[in-house]
Parts: C-alpha cells; sequence; structure tokens
C-alpha cells in the first residue's frame, strides 16, 4: 500500500460522496478497510494526534503516519 493508493481510494469515495472533503475522504477511506490498515487511523489520531478528518492541512502527515503503523506492525 502506497500513498498514492490511498489517495486514489479516497478519491473514488469522494466521487461517491461528493459532500467529503479531501480530509474527511482520505481519513473514511483508511477508517473503513480494516483488512488493510485494521485500525491505524484511530491509532494515527488518538495516539498521535494527526487527524485529517477535519484537517485537509494534515492529510500528508496521517497518510505517512498510517504508513508507518502499518508497515511497522505498530497495530494494537
Amino acid at each position: 500500500m502506497t500513498k498514492e493508493d490511498i489517495l486514489r481510494g479516497a478519491g473514488i469515495l469522494r466521487k461517491e460522496n461528493p459532500c467529503y472533503r479531501k480530509g474527511q475522504a482520505v481519513f473514511n477511506y483508511v477508517d473503513m478497510h480494516p483488512e488493510l490498515f485494521k485500525n491505524a487511523a484511530r491509532i494515527s489520531q488518538f495516539n498521535y494526534g494527526i487527524d485529517c478528518f477535519y484537517r485537509d492541512d494534515m492529510i500528508d502527515q496521517f497518510i505517512d503516519q498510517v504508513l508507518e503503523i502499518v508497515n511497522n506492525d505498530f497495530i494494537d
């Protein structure tokens, strides 16, 4: 899984839900695919304080943190 994969998936989700902002779509895409990300969205949000749901300016930082969590098995 790469940053581009996440952004692509979030883009599809956003097309299906045009009311979603970009950060909201990114967060929801990660959160709704536990088979890929487990609970990395929530770990990033609660353990690291990195949350792009309401802050589009945190999208890159959020994705980087999610990928670090997943790739390094920091999953609860």
